[in-house]
């Protein structure tokens, strides 16, 4: 498996590629652009390179000015899913039959969220009542015109 990122051309040596794992990317500065990542697999799985993008933002949503200068690393995570229909023989083999192994800790682990289903159903809940509340207004406005 390789996998290849490619970060914004101000970057010194814009073009990462990683054969072990983890493949994972830390970098420092501040903008905003979109990162494309290449997944290559291993010759057995007779499948096409996938290139997946994903949006970076190196500032956080508390401080969109960027004026702000802080030690706290933002963090972005994306959560993308690959599913091979009708993988070669071999590969499925090797797949089905390997021992997953668990990924190192990583340094930035201690800036992640937890994730909390009670928290995530209160935003949601939330978030549909100002909708609902946006969504009157606007039928209210349109009524009396």
């Amino acid at each position: 498996m390789q996998v290849v990122f490619q970060l914004h051309p101000s970057f010194d040596n814009p073009m990462r590629e990683y054969t072990h794992p983890p493949y994972e990317l830390t970098e420092t500065g501040w903008g905003e652009f979109e990162i494309a990542v290449l997944l290559h697999f291993t010759d057995d799985a007779f499948e096409e390179p996938v290139e997946l993008y994903h949006k970076l933002k190196l500032y956080g949503e508390d401080d969109p000015s960027g004026q702000a200068i802080s030690k706290k690393p933002v963090v972005s995570e994306t959560y993308e899913e690959l599913v091979f229909h009708e993988p070669a023989e071999g590969f499925y083999q090797r797949v089905a039959n390997h021992m997953p192994i668990p990924a190192p800790a990583m340094s930035q682990a201690q800036w992640f969220t937890a994730f909390n289903q009670q928290d995530d159903l209160r935003k949601l809940t939330a978030a549909r009542q100002r909708v609902a509340g946006m969504t009157a207004s606007v039928q209210r406005q349109l009524e009396a015109a």
